[in-house]
This record gives C-alpha cells, structure tokens and sequence, in this order.
C-alpha cells in the first residue's frame, strides 16, 4: 500500500510526502519525523501511524485539535479522500494513487474546521506595521509562539512560502 500525505493550500499549491510504513510524529519538536514550524502547532501534535492493512491517525493532546474531515478527534482509522487539517494546514490522504485529481483550492476550503471549536485563525499584521526584529521577542501579535528559527533543519515543512524567495 502507497501512502502519501498531499498538502492543499488556497493559493493552489500542492505538497506531497510518501510515507512508508510506520509511525510518523508531526509537530513543531526538531525531534518530528514530520516537522510544522508554526504556533499553532503543538511540539507533538499527532501520530500517523502506517500498516500494511491502512493508515491511522493519533492526537497526542494537542492545543488546536486534529481535525478529519472537519470534525475533532482524537483517533481515526483514515481513507482516501480524507481531509486532516492541523494548525493552518489541509492534508488530502492518498492511498494508492486514490484520489487520482486533487483540487488544491476547493479541498483546502472544505478541509478547515468550522464553528466555535475550531482552532484561531492567525492574526495578520496590516501592511503599515513595522516588520519585528530579529531582537524582538518569539511571540506574534496573537500571543502565538514562534519556533521558526531553524528553518534550514527541518526534515518536513508543509509551508510552501519558499517559492517567493529569491535563489541565493
């Protein structure tokens, strides 16, 4: 069995990692086998775990939830088609090539939990505020940590902002 985890964002991207069979820890923690840096992440938010028969998904006590197919868990057995969404990301799972076409745009919509249990939505700063500086503290403006300080180590990174740097 083929597993993939294929990450959807509104901007129409897409991100896809394989997972062979075994147990996958997603979180902030450096020590994650699938690494998130982002606040709204806990340091160890879920466990995949990967058999041969099919793919489950494990909360491991989490701040903000996991979420399947819009609706909180703690655990879930998951099929092609579902959609995760933990911290700002929608994952689509794939197993075997299932589902073969992906809408990044619609399942990101469709994946993000709705309602008053559904985890806080990052406070963007306006335009006009001053950019922090490296010297300013490791919280947001939302009282969100930030633990992005080493962006170069990280073994999985689900955000696709890369794409707007310029080649060094």
């Amino acid at each position: 069995m083929q597993v993939e985890l294929v990450q959807v964002s509104a901007t129409g991207k897409l991100a896809m990692q394989a997972l062979k069979p075994g147990r996958y820890v997603l979180g902030r923690d450096t020590q994650c086998a699938l690494r998130v840096p982002d606040g709204q992440v806990s340091r160890q938010h879920c466990e995949f775990e990967v058999r041969s028969d099919g793919i489950s998904l494990r909360d491991l006590g989490s701040r903000n939830g996991t979420w399947v197919n819009t609706t909180r868990v703690e655990r879930a057995s998951l099929r092609s088609g579902d959609l995760i969404a933990i911290g700002p990301l929608v994952l689509v799972v794939r197993i075997d090539g299932d589902p073969e076409h992906i809408d990044p745009v619609l399942l990101f919509e469709q994946g993000r939990p709705r309602g008053e249990d559904a985890p806080p939505k990052p406070v963007k700063q306006p335009k006009s505020a001053p950019r922090p500086s490296v010297m300013d503290d490791d919280e947001t403006s939302n009282g969100v940590r930030n633990d992005e300080s080493s962006i170069i180590d990280f073994d999985f990174d689900f955000r696709d902002d890369n794409d707007d740097q310029p080649p060094l």
